[in-house]
């Protein structure tokens, strides 16, 4: 169906911001202070700024369970290295030019059954 000349292909527009639960959680987090106790004194702080020290506390709280510390010293790390890359040990290779050709069912368990034979005598 072509769109017609003039015409928008999205009557409605973006969607209004402050409907997802990410828009209401940064809203909460914006509006929410706290006072915390520093070095220095009393600071106010935000939401965001709560959470980040109440997860530092966790993971540097030796009374906590080492596996509380580790998930909370692990959230850390990902939200500053980012998640480690995984790495696979095989290499898949298509040729995506090569014609596809139909195979019955006892062509394919004739060729599953020889490659485990391959791989059974390694």
């Amino acid at each position: 169906m072509a769109f017609q000349k003039g015409k928008s292909g999205n009557p409605n527009g973006r969607p209004k911001k402050g409907k997802t639960f990410t828009d209401i959680l940064e809203k909460i987090l914006k509006e929410k202070n706290a006072e915390i106790e520093t070095g220095r004194g009393k600071k106010t702080v935000h939401g965001k700024e709560i959470l980040a020290n109440t997860l530092y506390e966790i993971a540097a709280d030796k009374n906590n369970a080492p596996k509380i510390r580790l998930d909370a010293i692990n959230i850390i790390m990902d939200r500053l290295e980012g998640k480690p890359t995984q790495k696979t040990n095989e290499i898949i290779q298509a040729d995506l030019n090569a014609p596809y050709s139909y195979k019955t069912r006892e062509e394919m368990i004739a060729e599953f059954n020889e490659l485990m034979g391959t791989l059974n005598s390694d």
